[in-house]
């Protein structure tokens, strides 16, 4: 919606640093727990899931310029 509008609203603004800190949150919880199940099993899973959030984070961030 804002994208048409040509301006970003506070509100806005500060949805995006919600989503970026709830998705950071969940990066953080999930390395925990990957963690404690075993590191050489989840090596790979930990790789995906820094991609996953990454282009997560790019998405949302390109979604509010």
């Amino acid at each position: 919606m804002s994208a048409r509008s040509g301006s970003l609203r506070e509100e806005d603004h500060a949805d995006c640093e919600r989503i970026e800190a709830a998705a950071a949150g969940i990066h953080s919880a999930a390395l925990s727990s990957l963690r404690s199940v075993s590191r050489g099993e989840a090596d790979p899973v930990v790789s995906a899931v820094q991609i996953e959030v990454a282009a997560l984070a790019a998405g949302v961030k390109s979604a509010y310029r």
